[in-house]
């Protein structure tokens, strides 16, 4: 997976924590596959996918990615929620956190005149409304 972040709304609910617990018995570095988190425009942590690893991070403000895989990776996945209060929208992030498919999906609402909401990014109709707080 390319760089993103977690952070999606679905209606009212939003991911706040984002984890994913690493089932791979005899992980070798010749496999490839570690996570990728980003802590900076230029910095980021390698964690290797070792059966029993656990890695937990927010959700709206982790960019991170999966690297290249040589074999088969087996992980548990999940994210803990909350639902947002009246007149919450989500977290904005920076446009560069999208992946090819946000970004795409963006594009598409964008150029009909719509609005979506995607990897918490707030996306304006065409008219340049805000619709972060729908």
């Amino acid at each position: 997976y390319q760089r993103h972040v977690d952070a999606m709304n679905v209606g009212r609910v939003a991911r706040v924590w984002s984890f994913v617990l690493y089932l791979n018995e005899g992980w070798r570095e010749v496999h490839q596959g570690k996570l990728r988190v980003f802590c900076g425009p230029e910095r980021y942590v390698d964690i290797a996918p070792d059966a029993g690893t656990i890695v937990i991070f927010r959700s709206e403000t982790v960019p991170h990615e999966v690297r290249h895989s040589s074999c088969k990776r087996m992980a548990a996945i999940g994210w803990l929620h909350r639902i947002l209060g009246e007149g919450e929208g989500p977290a904005a992030v920076d446009e560069s956190d999208l992946s090819e498919l946000g970004l795409a999906l963006k594009m598409f609402y964008q150029e009909k005149g719509e609005s979506i909401k995607i990897d918490g990014a707030v996306i304006v109709d065409s008219a340049g409304a805000d619709h972060s707080k729908e």
